[in-house]
């Protein structure tokens, strides 16, 4: 009997390539989303540190100008904490939507896979029973029974 070919081969192989296309996506997704997140947290410290810095040169006395310079300066900090956050759920977003592009194309290819492997094992099934009638009917024609 010939050997067992999958009709569905080339489709398979196309699903491989696509999830692998997603895997590589959803790593590149996760490294900008980290990297955001430390841009994040990044600015986030320089807003704190300015604070501090500020709550301290408030102590010690400062002009109307000082005063005005360190507001706008925390101010703008504030909107690039607002920024940076914004970017960040967006990548999150952007993130779990290639994730679920991703589970999508893998279940794709599993039920491919399960279906190249049942159809396998049934090609074996029907190799083995063919080659057991073979056995049977040369084992039959190989036996005479003596004649009485």
């Amino acid at each position: 009997m010939a050997p067992f070919r999958f009709s569905l081969q080339r489709v398979l192989d196309i699903r491989q390539q696509q999830e692998e296309q997603a895997r590589l996506e959803v790593a590149q997704a996760q490294t900008r989303y980290q990297r955001q997140v430390a841009v994040t947290e990044a600015t986030r410290t320089r807003l704190t540190d300015h604070k501090e810095a500020w709550l301290k040169q408030c102590q010690q006395g400062v002009n109307k100008h000082e005063f005005w310079l360190n507001r706008t300066y925390a101010v703008s900090l504030e909107r690039d904490v607002q920024a940076a956050e914004a970017e960040m759920l967006q990548l999150a977003r952007e993130l779990n939507a290639k994730r679920r592009v991703l589970v999508e194309r893998a279940k794709a290819t599993k039920l491919l896979e399960k279906l190249k492997l049942r159809q396998g094992m049934r090609h074996a099934e029907e190799e083995q029973l063919q080659e057991r009638k073979q056995l049977d009917e040369t084992a039959t024609i190989r036996y005479r029974p003596a004649d009485f």
